[in-house]
């Protein structure tokens, strides 16, 4: 089902059909998005008063495959700065998001995320082998990051009958290249806080993308992207 499009008049607007909506600010991946019984939902942002959550973001699981890939390393790529809005409707079809995440905030093998991986993802590159890991992902080859700075995620429709585990389907716009990705979406909302969490697998082909290879393909990341992400959001602040 196609999403009506939000009236950016106002924290709250009617849609087509009497839906109404509530905009939330955003900090992760992809939708958090729930059914709200009675009266309009309070507008939400990320806030930094919320818990801290080991692997909070987007975390991206990259493998190294073919015949040398015992001199490889596996990655795990995680995310900050990632920004945008959700519009919670009741019903539920209604609920929309636009996220962006600028490709500057990815980061490589950071310690703590490598801890939380398990052992298929050992500490074992130097800072200025990251560094350069991070300089391939974002060059012209892969990312493009100098043309491409930012990664786009637009919902095109909510599906699923429970309000606690969706799917929606995005719109994902990487290095200027759109594909279409089913998102699995869980949430736990308390009316106070939201959590939102999901994971899925990806291939670089749906994405648009051809993985990084060297040695004749000898050595070459594995064609699989795993991504898991989770959000928590508190009700926005008033004015004043």
């Amino acid at each position: 089902m196609r999403l009506a499009p939000r009236d950016g008049r106002g924290d709250a607007a009617t849609m087509s059909g009497g839906i109404r909506t509530s905009r939330f600010l955003a900090s992760c991946m992809v939708a958090a998005l729930a059914a709200c019984a009675g009266r309009t939902p309070p507008p939400w942002s990320s806030s930094a008063d919320a818990p801290a959550v080991l692997g909070q973001g987007v975390l991206y699981e990259v493998t190294a495959y073919g015949p040398l890939a015992e001199l490889g390393h596996n990655h795990v790529i995680g995310s900050r700065g990632l920004t945008g809005q959700v519009a919670v409707a009741e019903p539920l079809a209604g609920s929309s998001f636009a996220l962006v995440l600028a490709v500057t905030g990815l980061t490589v093998d950071e310690p703590a995320r490598l801890a939380a991986a398990g052992s298929r993802f050992p500490d074992r590159l130097s800072p200025e082998d990251k560094e350069a890991t991070r300089r391939n992902m974002l060059s012209a080859a892969l990312l493009d990051g100098d043309r491409f700075g930012l990664i786009r995620l637009e919902s095109l429709a909510i599906e699923g009958p429970a309000s606690s585990s969706l799917v929606a389907r995005t719109r994902v716009t990487v290095a200027g290249r759109s594909s279409e990705v089913r998102v699995p979406v869980t949430l736990d909302f308390d009316g106070t806080l939201l959590k939102a969490s999901g994971e899925l697998t990806l291939s670089h082909e749906q994405l648009g993308l051809v993985p990084y290879s060297a040695m004749m393909g000898a050595l070459r990341v594995g064609e699989d992207l795993h991504v898991s992400w989770r959000l928590e959001a508190r009700p926005a602040a008033g004015p004043g």
